[in-house]
This record gives structure tokens, C-alpha cells and sequence, in this order.
């Protein structure tokens, strides 16, 4: 019963089209529409069960009774249903839902009015609408096309009464005739024939429409062979027409509807001819891995690093820590300093553009740049792991995070805390090198420093009713457990100034001493002194609390720190005219290998200093024979202690080589250490990531 045809089919073929006289202005349109009588019949008729297929076993078949409510009931939810099928899958189940248990008379009217009337602000529900109707087409054609004259029905009156309709209604309208041409209900001709109606009165809502017709069939119409060439002939009518149009709004509305059929021609540019052997190097670094290491270092030492082009490419990839994973960071480091091991300007070059980039992200701060700024900040930290550079270039760094525009609104406003993120990256990379010797104390000056810049952060905070974000706090706290689990966070920004202000006392106090010029006498003083009581650990969180702590300590330790050298894998040559200066002004006096005590070396390892480069500061007349010059000599004092004492006395020049010689086995031993832990973590780490991945 459902497969009798009880309308007439929607008519309209292509040819029968007429596109003439579209580009003249008329004030009223013209009704092409036809009346369709509906002949609807009320009456329910239910699916006829027993036609069934004979040759299926009697156990598959059923047939259940279903009651006149109960069907309603399974219409409703079908109806309320509908709108959340948004995909093909559940559309298709739908349908076959529909036909097998819902093909009656009346619920066929009932989805009709549903699709037309119900949900009308859902224009993505149209093209699943488009697809439902098309796939009960085959076995209920009459419902296809009862929507499609209600529709046309719909369009016509829309175009006629410009003003009696909302426009979303009328695009709606058009956007359903658009997505049932597309799937073959309605035919291209009348699909056509719509898009020259409003064409034909091109003002108001028709120009609405007319781009929604556009947008939604014509690019299906444009592409079709039958229907190609009246459909760009109203395309260039709708955009001669456009000039004629005011309203901003609308002539973007024509334009996005127009390039949605011919997108604009896309014009290629010329790529340029890149150099394989650039690319080779590119390649090599952004595929760097702990399996790849030592491939790529071999690679890279063949690079003819004399040709400056090739050279300026490789420093600029090795610069540039975004090129490998984040993970294969600390291998980027390791590469960097293998490779300063035969050519030291590359690690130069490398620390120098990242320093460069961190500074330029603090001068700008642009929160574009936030991201590749902790990258620079991470991969300062590695390359400081990998002895590229030394530990005043850390903390140089970290001062200047801390102070460069400090609360300044342009550079560092009072609710900026990316600051904070940065120091607490850089020393969870390579904090936990700071623990022993000088380096020791100069983090435990600046965490004081730290600690007062976080407070002051959260005081701005509290003075204007905000909460301090709790990710920050945890970040600094995780820090500071991982660097110094020993000292504990000041409470107030109160405690912390008192910290500063005790540190900068003392500090202060060793200036005067030392343009006094009473350095050598209070370090005979700091040995008396460290000869009675222990050295004690001087971090910042004891400086305001512990009185006892004499300030001659400090001194010796901060005056022999300024001279402290940052090496970057120099290469140093003898040459012969050097060996022939120090035999001529070697002093000739007996001078037996000195093996200094452990405890008094970590205690004097700064102070103490055979330095060629601090003599070279000197008059000529200081470098003559026989000239005198504070040295140090070991001595046993009270107690039978090792005490050792500042004489003066004429540098020898055996006694100086031997003092560096122990120095630079102790520094080369240091980093043997440091490789070996190192590589230890690494193995570490990718084990539990080899484990996790199972």
C-alpha cells in the first residue's frame, strides 16, 4: 500500500529552465508556483505481518499484536528520538526502524510535519533528514514527495513575502530543497529554477537565500555535466549583482558563497632549492636518540667545519633545542660537547644564541615566546650537566630572571609568574650540582633572593583579593625539596627581607674589607677561627637565625670566587717561546709533591689560587725573580690540627704547576663523575619508560 503513488511527481527539467532577463531590476516576483492538491487519508493501516517469505523456518517467524496506543507510543519515540541521530550508521537504523514496525498512513504524515515544522533552528540535522527520506523513497515514495511540495510550497510563499517570515526559516527552507536535490528527491531542474527566483528579485532576504542555495547544492550542481553550464551562468548573474548590494554583511555572504563552488586558483609559490647536505645535517640532529648518538656524532665530526656557510648551519641547528623531541634534549647537550672536545667555539657559539634567547624573551615578553623560553631555559641546564659551561653562567642567568624589569608592567607585571617557572625549571635540571664548595653557598644566597621575589609576588596577590595559583606554590615547593630539603621556606615576605638583608650586611662588610686591603690578615684570622669550631653550613635560611657564623668566614670564600674562571673546552698549546720564559724565571728551589688534606682542601679550594691570568694583571717588575708573593703553607696547630697560613715568600714555579696539575686531575675527575651519574639516570629513566610502554 505504501508503494502507490498518490501525488504527482515534482516536475522540472533542466532545459526547461529559462535564464533570461535575470539581470534586469523587478520590483515584484512572480508566482511560479503550482498548487498541488494532497489527498491525505486519516486512516490507519497497519503493516500486513502475514506476507511473509514461505521458505523461512516457522520458529523465525513472529507475529506480535500490536494495539493502536502502543504504536503511538512507539511513534513518539521514534520522533523524540530522531533529532540525536547525527550519522549515517544511525540514520540507516532508523529507517529500516520506521519501515519495519512504523509504515503506517498516518505516522508517514506525522514525520513529514515533524521534518518540516519541528526543530527548526537545527540546520545540521537537514542533510541526515535528506538522507532518511532518501533511503524510505524506494518503499513509500508519496512520503518523499508530500515533503518535497511542501517544501516548494514553503519556498515559493517565502519569496513572495519578504517580510512575513523569519529569514532563518526561509534559509532553512532553502537548505532542505538544497540537500534533497543533492540526494536525487527533487530534480536539478527545480533546484535551478528556485536559484532563479531569488536571483530574479536579488535585495533582502532572497540574497540570504540565494547564498544558501549556493552553498549547500552548488558545487553538486556546478560539477555536474547535465546541469554545469546554467549553473555558472547564474553564478555570474549573482555576482554582477553584487554590486549592486550595500550591505557588507551580505556581500561577504556572496562572495563565501561563490568561491564555495570555484574556489579561488591557489598560487604556488617556488620553493626554494634547499642544499641536500643542509638538509642531511637537519635530518640528523632532528632524528637525534641515545640509539642514534653515536652515528650522528661521527656524522657531524666529518662536517668540513672550515666552510663557513656549513658551519653557521650546524651551530644554528644545534642551537635550536626544538628540532629534536623533548626527551632527546640531554643527548643535543651531549652532542654539543662532544663535539667542543675538537673544535671548543661550537660550545661557545651554542651557549652564547641560548643565553641570547633568553634574554631577548625577558626584553620582549611576549607570551608567544613563553613556551620556546623554558626550552632555552631547560637546555641551559643540560649543557651546564655536560660541562659546556660552568656554574657562573647558571647563576648569572638565574639573577637575571629575578631581576631584569622586576615588576615592571611592561616586563615583568605583578600577575606574571612565568618568571618563577623558569628558575624552578632550571634548577630541577641542574640543581643537584649544587651541593658542595662554593657553589653550594652561591645557590643558598640566591634562593634567599628567590624566596623574597615569591613572596613579593604573592603579596601583590593578597592586596588585591586573589588567590596565589596553588601549581606555582607546588612547583617552587617541589624545587626547593629536590635542591635543598634542608631549608625551609620563609612564611612572610617579612622573614624573607631579613634573610636578604642579613646576607647583604655581610657581604657588605667584606667589600670594606677588602678595599681595606685586610684580606691577608683576616684569613689568618678565618683559620684561627675554623681551628676552634667546624665549619658550619652557610645556606640562606641560617643567615638571619645564626649569629655565630663569623663574616671573616664569608670573606674568603667570596673575594677568590670573583676570580673564578669560566672555561668553555679551551684547548690550551705550550708554545716553546712560553717553556723558555718559565725556565728562565723558575726559581730553583726544591719543591716535593704537597699532598693536601681532604678537609683542607674543600675548605681553601677557592681561596687558594695559582692563576697565570691574575699574574698577568701585574706590573712587569712583579713577574722578576725574586719578586715576593703571598703563599700559603700547611702548618700543624693547636691540637695537633691542620691549619694552613698565608706567608710571604718568591712564587715558585714548580710549586705553582704542581697546584694546578692536582687542580685540573680534581676538575677532570669531577667530570668523569658527573658523565658516569648521568648516564646512570638516563638508563634509569628509560627503563621505566620501556616499562611503562608495556
Amino acid at each position: 500500500e505504501s508503494e502507490r503513488r498518490t501525488l504527482d511527481l515534482v516536475g522540472g527539467r533542466i532545459e526547461d529552465v529559462d535564464l533570461s532577463g535575470l539581470d534586469a531590476i523587478v520590483e515584484e516576483a512572480e508566482d511560479e508556483g503550482d498548487d498541488h492538491s494532497e489527498g491525505v487519508d486519516d486512516e490507519e493501516t497497519k503493516v500486513d505481518l502475514n506476507e511473509m517469505d514461505p521458505s523461512l523456518p516457522v520458529s523465525h517467524i513472529e507475529t506480535p499484536k500490536i494495539s493502536g496506543q502502543d504504536l503511538k507510543l512507539m511513534m513518539l519515540a521514534f520522533m523524540e528520538q530522531l533529532p540525536w541521530l547525527i550519522n549515517r550508521d544511525l540514520i540507516d537504523k532508523a529507517a529500516l526502524d520506521f519501515v519495519t514496525n512504523l509504515n503506517t498512513r498516518n505516522n508517514r504524515k506525522k514525520l513529514c510535519q515533524m521534518m518540516l515544522e519541528q526543530y527548526r533552528n537545527r540546520l545540521d540535522l537537514l542533510p541526515f533528514y535528506g538522507r532518511l527520506v532518501a533511503t524510505l523513497e524506494p518503499v513509500m515514495p508519496d512520503l518523499a514527495l508530500e515533503l518535497s511540495h511542501a517544501l516548494l510550497q514553503q519556498f515559493r510563499a517565502a519569496v513572495q513575502n519578504k517580510k512575513k517570515q523569519r529569514v532563518d526559516w526561509k534559509i532553512r527552507c532553502a537548505r532542505f530543497i538544497s540537500e534533497l536535490v543533492k540526494f536525487g528527491i527533487i530534480p536539478k531542474g527545480e533546484g535551478l529554477s528556485c536559484l532563479r527566483m531569488v536571483l530574479f528579485d536579488f535585495r533582502g532576504h532572497n540574497i540570504d537565500m540565494c547564498c544558501a542555495i549556493v552553498d549547500a547544492m552548488g558545487q553538486f550542481l556546478y560539477r555536474s555535466t547535465d546541469s554545469h553550464g546554467k549553473m555558472k551562468i547564474l553564478l555570474g548573474v549573482m555576482m554582477k549583482k553584487r554590486d549592486r548590494v550595500s550591505d557588507p554583511r551580505q556581500q561577504m555572504l556572496i562572495d563565501n558563497a561563490f568561491y564555495t563552488c570555484i574556489p579561488p586558483p591557489v598560487e604556488e609559490k617556488p620553493k626554494s632549492a634547499s642544499d641536500p647536505f643542509q638538509d642531511f645535517i637537519r635530518y640528523l640532529i632532528s632524528n637525534l636518540s641515545r640509539y642514534r648518538m653515536e652515528i650522528t656524532i661521527r656524522c657531524l665530526r666529518k662536517l668540513d667545519w672550515s666552510d663557513p656557510v656549513y658551519a653557521n648551519y650546524a651551530v644554528q641547528c644545534l642551537s635550536n633545542p626544538s628540532l629534536p623531541r623533548y626527551n632527546n634534549v640531554p643527548y643535543l647537550a651531549s652532542l654539543i660537547a662532544a663535539l667542543s672536545s675538537c673544535h671548543d667555539w661550537i660550545g661557545i657559539r651554542v651557549l652564547d644564541q641560548t643565553l641570547e634567547d633568553i634574554r631577548i624573551a625577558l626584553e620582549v615578553n611576549s607570551p608567544s615566546l613563553h613556551q620556546s623560553t623554558v626550552l632555552s631555559v631547560i637546555f641551559l641546564g643540560q649543557l651546564y650537566n655536560y660541562s659546556v659551561c660552568d656554574s657562573p653562567v647558571i647563576f648569572k642567568t638565574l639573577y637575571q630572571l629575578i631581576t631584569f624589569g622586576a615588576f615592571d608592567p611592561l616586563l615583568d607585571d605583578w600577575n606574571d609568574l612565568t618568571r618563577i617557572g623558569l628558575v624552578c625549571e632550571l634548577l630541577l635540571v641542574c640543581g643537584e650540582y649544587f651541593n658542595v664548595g662554593s657553589a653550594k653557598k652561591k645557590l643558598d644566597c640566591f634562593l634567599a633572593y628567590f624566596y623574597r621575589y615569591l613572596l613579593a609576588k604573592e603579596e601583590a596577590f593578597k592586596a588585591r583579593d586573589i588567590v596565589f595559583p596553588k601549581n606555582v606554590r607546588f612547583r617552587v615547593e617541589e624545587m626547593n625539596d629536590y635542591v635543598r630539603k634542608d631549608i625551609k621556606i620563609p612564611e612572610s615576605f617579612d622573614e624573607a627581607q631579613r634573610i636578604v638583608d642579613g646576607i647583604q650586611q655581610q657581604y657588605g662588610k667584606m667589600v670594606d674589607a677588602a678595599r681595606e686591603g685586610k684580606v691577608g690578615h683576616q684569613t689568618e684570622e678565618v683559620v684561627d677561627e675554623e681551628e676552634e669550631e667546624p665549619r658550619k653550613i652557610d645556606c640562606a635560611a641560617e643567615v638571619s637565625r645564626d649569629d655565630n657564623i663569623s663574616s671573616s668566614e664569608e670573606i674568603v670564600v667570596s673575594i677568590y670566587d670573583e676570580n673564578e674562571s669560566v672555561r668553555v673546552h679551551t684547548n690550551r698549546v705550550m708554545l716553546p717561546e712560553d717553556e723558555l720564559f718559565s725556565r728562565a724565571n723558575a726559581v730553583s728551589v726544591p719543591v716535593s709533591e704537597i699532598v693536601v688534606p681532604t678537609s683542607a682542601r674543600q675548605k681553601f679550594h677557592r681561596s687558594i689560587a695559582f692563576d697565570a691570568s691574575a699574574s698577568s694583571t701585574k706590573s712587569d717588575d712583579a713577574l722578576k725573580p725574586g719578586t715576593e708573593t703571598r703563599m700559603a703553607i700547611l702548618t700543624r696547630g693547636k691540637g695537633n690540627k691542620t691549619v694552613l697560613k698565608a706567608i710571604a715568600m718568591d712564587a715558585p714555579s714548580f710549586l705553582t704547576e704542581t697546584w694546578n696539575a692536582q687542580r685540573e686531575k680534581e676538575r677532570k675527575e669531577l667530570t668523569v663523575h658527573k658523565h658516569i651519574t648521568l648516564s646512570m639516570n638516563e638508563r634509569m629513566m628509560m627503563d621505566d619508560d620501556e616499562s611503562l610502554s608495556e
